[in-house]
Formats: C-alpha cells, sequence, structure tokens
C-alpha cells in the first residue's frame, strides 16, 4: 500500500483553534502566571526582609541580582535542552524547580540562603518562558500565532500584578514567608496537572522523527475528522533540516535577524527593569506621596496586560518591523511624556507610566512572539531561550544605571528622559528586521 504523506506545518496552521489547542494555550498561560508570581515575589517582601533584620539595604541589590541571573543562565542553558529532549520533559522539571526552591525560600534565614535559593528558582523561571513560548507557538496557527504567544506573555504580567496584592494582604498579617509558600505551592500542584495533560510539540516530534503513533494521536485530537492509515508518514514541509546548536542562530541567513533581536531584548528589559525597581523612588522624589507613587507604578502592569492583545493582532497582520518598532517609538514618548508630567498630575502621569506599560512591556511580549516565530523547530527554544538571555543581562544593567543615575542626583525628569534613549535604540533595531527565509521556495515566515 502506498505510504500517505501529512504536512503538519499546512494542518496546524489550517485547522481552527479548538479545545486542544486552548488546553495547551492554558497550561502555558498558568505556566508563566505562577513565574510571574514567583519571579516578583523577592521585590514585593524586601521591605519585610529589612524590617525583619534579615539583610541589610545593602544585600538588597545582590539579592535581586541573584534570580536575574539564574533566570539569564536557565534561559541560555537550560531552556535549549528542549530542542534536544523535547519541550513538555523540560517545562515540568523548570516548573517542579521553581516550585520546590521557591518553597524552600520560606525557611531561609539569612542572606547566603536566600541568595542560593532565588538563584536556583530563577534558574527554573529561565526554563519555563522561553519553552512555554515555544510550544504556544508550535501549536497556533500562522495567522494567529503572534497573538496567543502574546496574550500567553501576558500570564506572566498578571502574575506580577497580582502577586503585589496578595502580598499586600499576606505580609501585615502573616509575614513574608507565606509570599513563598504560596509561591512554591501552587506551582508543585501544577506539576502533575502538566504531567498528565500537557502534550509534547507536534512540530518537535515530526521534525525529530520520533513516536509517530504520538503524532497520530495529537493529529486526532486536534482534528477528530481527519482519517489516518498506519500508512500514514508526517512531514514539516516549511522548515529545511537544521542542526541543534546555538551557533545555527548565526548562520549567514540568520545572523543579521538573531542580533537585531537580541538588542532589542536587551534594551527592552533594560528599561522594563529600570522601572519596574525605580519608578515608584523616583516619583517620590518628584513629589508624589507614597500612595500615589505605588498607584502610578500598578499603571505599568495594567499597560502590559492592555498592550498584549492589540500588538499581538498588529504583529500577525503586519509583522514585526512595524509592530515592534511603532511599539518602542511610542514607549520612547511615554518616558518623554512621563518626565515632563511627573511634577504636574497625578492623572497625567499615571496615564504616560500606562503608555509606558503598553507599549514597552507589551512590546516585549511581541519580541518574544517574534524570536518563537523566525526560528526552525529544531532550534525554536534555543532562539527565544537566548535572546531572553541577552535580555536578562540588560535586565541586570537597568537597575544598576538607575541606582548610578539616582545616587548622582539626576533629576526625575532627566532619568525618564535618558530612558527614552535605550527605547529609541530597540525601535532603530526593529526597523532592520528581516526574518530568515524558510522552505525550499524561500519564502519569508513574516511575509508582511
Amino acid at each position: 500500500m502506498a505510504s500517505k504523506t501529512l504536512d503538519i506545518s499546512n494542518l496546524v496552521d489550517q485547522v481552527k483553534v479548538g479545545n486542544f489547542q486552548k488546553l495547551v494555550i492554558g497550561l502555558c498561560g498558568t505556566i508563566l502566571f505562577l513565574d510571574g508570581f514567583d519571579a516578583q515575589a523577592i521585590g514585593y517582601v524586601a521591605p519585610a526582609l529589612l524590617e525583619a533584620h534579615v539583610v541589610t539595604p545593602k544585600q538588597l541589590g545582590p539579592l535581586f541580582a541573584a534570580s536575574l541571573i539564574g533566570l539569564m543562565m536557565g534561559a541560555m542553558l537550560l531552556a535549549p535542552r528542549a530542542d534536544r529532549v523535547g519541550r513538555r520533559p523540560v517545562l515540568i522539571v523548570s516548573t517542579m524547580v521553581v516550585g520546590a526552591f521557591s518553597l524552600a525560600t520560606a525557611w531561609a534565614t539569612g542572606l547566603n540562603e536566600l541568595l542560593c535559593l532565588r538563584f536556583l528558582t530563577g534558574i527554573g523561571l529561565g526554563g519555563c518562558m522561553p519553552n512555554a513560548v515555544a510550544l504556544v507557538s508550535e501549536y497556533s496557527p500562522a495567522k494567529q500565532r503572534g497573538f496567543f504567544v502574546s496574550v500567553v506573555f501576558g500570564g506572566f504580567t498578571l502574575g506580577s500584578l497580582l502577586g503585589g496584592v496578595v502580598s499586600a494582604q499576606l505580609v501585615p498579617t502573616h509575614g513574608w514567608h507565606w509570599v513563598f509558600v504560596i509561591g512554591g505551592v501552587l506551582p508543585l500542584l501544577l506539576v502533575p496537572v502538566l504531567f498528565y495533560f500537557l502534550p509534547e510539540s507536534i512540530r518537535y516530534l515530526v521534525s525529530r522523527r520520533k513516536h509517530p503513533e504520538q503524532v497520530a494521536r495529537i493529529v486526532h485530537r486536534m482534528y477528530p475528522k481527519l482519517s489516518i492509515d498506519p500508512n500514514t508518514s508526517f512531514t514539516l514541509a516549511d522548515e529545511p533540516p537544521t542542526k541543534t546548536s546555538v551557533w545555527q542562530l548565526l548562520t549567514p541567513e540568520r545572523a543579521r535577524f538573531t542580533t537585531l533581536l537580541w538588542i532589542i531584548f536587551f534594551m527592552s528589559l533594560l528599561v522594563i527593569y529600570l522601572l519596574v525597581n525605580w519608578l515608584p523612588t523616583i516619583l517620590k522624589d518628584s513629589g508624589a506621596s507614597m500612595r500615589n507613587a505605588i498607584f502610578i507604578g500598578t499603571a505599568l502592569q495594567l499597560g502590559a496586560l492592555v498592550g498584549a492583545f492589540p500588538l499581538g493582532h498588529l504583529l500577525d497582520r503586519k509583522g514585526p518591523r512595524l509592530t515592534i518598532g511603532v511599539s518602542y517609538l511610542l514607549g520612547a514618548f511615554s518616558l518623554i511624556l512621563i518626565g515632563l508630567s511627573s511634577s504636574i498630575s497625578v492623572g497625567m502621569t499615571a496615564f504616560a507610566v500606562f503608555l509606558a506599560g503598553f507599549a514597552i512591556i507589551g512590546g516585549q511580549g511581541v519580541a518574544n512572539a517574534a524570536a518563537s516565530m523566525a526560528y526552525p523547530t529544531e532550534i525554536r527554544a534555543t532562539g527565544v531561550g537566548w535572546a531572553l538571555g541577552v535580555g536578562r543581562v540588560g535586565s541586570i544593567v537597568g537597575p544598576l544605571i538607575g541606582g548610578v543615575l539616582h545616587s548622582m542626583n539626576v533629576p526625575p525628569r532627566g532619568i525618564f528622559f535618558l530612558c527614552a534613549v535605550p527605547a529609541l535604540v530597540a525601535a532603530l533595531a526593529a526597523a532592520g528586521l528581516v526574518a530568515r527565509p524558510v522552505g525550499p521556495d524561500k519564502r519569508s515566515l513574516f511575509h508582511k
């Protein structure tokens, strides 16, 4: 009997998003939601740690940096393992690592324990995001891929935002330990759910020519009406064979895209983490009350949540060059607006901060989606992981720059004006984006 061939790329693109794909998107969104809670937990409990004399003010900087360094290493070292062993096992192990070490943090008694445990938690966090993004990308049709990846990234932002609300209620009444108890128990409870319900990437299985019977079962769950006989073979017609290696990110056809993408990630996360760490302090220095400074700070995350939806749609319609470029141009404008309004009006400042969250953090979600869409299956987790790893260097540099500017008594307006510079650099880098050619006819993945 003649063998039949089924193109999985074409199937994923043409099949309507059903319950199976929604399950994948929902599970990955839940992973990133819990990651957002854990990633920001140390910032929320920092005042309580100082009050309890667990750490000193000078020790907060290294403590914040420990988890960021762990995130960088997890993204660069742990996440790429998924291109060799699969998305599913790396996601499950990474979630387990986050839960275990976050829970252990609740019993830390001093700086050294906190540094070690936050570093190890960061490694787990670094392994989660690139693979959650890759898995969602590989189950989303091309015309909606940017939207779904951006929305899932919004789960991280939502987790960060709600983590602050939960911490504000728990810490005064129950102590800082309970933030890490919740941040550890919930991921650990999620692990068996992922074990039983999270599928492996169908693109990964086909690209590795592994478990055709498992591919057939996934195809049946995606499209029950499609009949598959035992002689059916599965292919990815839109992707040529690619070796699994970091160096594949810098081959002649990918070097330009990868370099520009790394610049965008570095500049974006530099600005984001500078704002997240220093915004309330800078606003208070400009004359805002503590309550207003905190209120205005929450507008940053609210803007990011709102931005995920329209920017994701725009990415699917217009491609990364226009979407990312316009997003960071708007972000630079919003930072200048914060500087101009910070000493004038609370309402105007809150609007400008909301706009910054919409454009810059929302733009980071679009950049994540662009990375997941540009690289082939064999190096997708590596591509997203290394982009996030380079970006994490920016996330470490940003707060340090904020501290230097603050110690030099640079006025708040000047700090925000200077923050606009890396946003403009990210916009300029986006203007040069050209995606890799794919397939025998060299069609561009980003055709618009």
